[in-house]
Formats: C-alpha cells, structure tokens, sequence
C-alpha cells in the first residue's frame, strides 16, 4: 500500500531540494590548479586591448569638437545613420534618433562603422558659472 504525503511533507521536500540546489551552486567550479587567488586576478592587467585596431584611425573635427575612434567597428544598418560634416577626409554619421550635441558618431570602416566619441566632451552643453538669482 502506497503511503500518501500530506502538504506539510512536500513543503519539508521542497525546501531540503531548494537547499540542496543552493549549497550546490555556491561550490567553486573552477579548473582545479588554474584558478588565480582573489587578489592576483583583481590586480592583474588584462592581456587583450579592445582598442588596439583603432589606434591608427584619424582624430575629427566635427561640430567644433574633436572626435577620437572610440571602439571596435560596429555593423549598424545604413537606415539608421543620418550623414554629418566631414572629418579627418572621411564622412562621418550620426545616429537618427541622436540630435546634436551629439553623443557619439561614426565612421565608415569598409562594411562597418567604427565608432567616435568626444574627446572634448567637457565642452558641450550648459558650462558652469555663476549662479544667477
């Protein structure tokens, strides 16, 4: 004869199964022998540049502001691109949604865009003076 749990006894199940999903979980699952200890990896530098395939792409001047390659390129779709004033010889676009000042523009880069961002951000907008009553 089969014995029937009441609902205080799948409760009581349910629980030991979440406890014993948590204690699981927490366990380091790291490769053993080739973890760092906490301090090493938190100092140590990263071995990869993101940046340096746009070290060699020109500076522009854009708007009255300097613009410097500012990550990897980027596949945008052309429809979401509006063009801007040329800079460093090259035509450079704007996102559609992103009226000036703008926030970040881009480059075309063969089928891609490379991004660009404000190396004098600083200059934009609203320059603090003093206050008015």
């Amino acid at each position: 004869m089969a014995r029937q749990v009441g609902a205080g006894g799948t409760a009581a199940m349910a629980g030991a199964t979440a406890l014993l999903l948590a204690l699981t979980a927490c366990r380091d699952s790291g490769l053993p022998g080739k973890n760092l200890p906490l301090e090493e990896a938190r100092t140590k530098p990263f071995r990869y540049s993101v940046y340096d395939a746009t070290a060699d792409l020109p500076a522009a001047e854009v708007d009255g502001r300097t613009w410097r390659a500012a990550g990897p390129a980027e596949s945008i779709p052309a429809s979401l691109l509006t063009p801007v004033e040329a800079g460093a010889g090259h035509e450079m676009f704007a996102l559609t949604t992103d009226p000036p000042p703008r926030a970040r523009l881009y480059m075309k880069t063969g089928d891609l865009y490379t991004p660009y961002a404000a190396v004098d951000a600083g200059r934009s907008g609203p320059q603090p003076g003093p206050a008015h009553d």
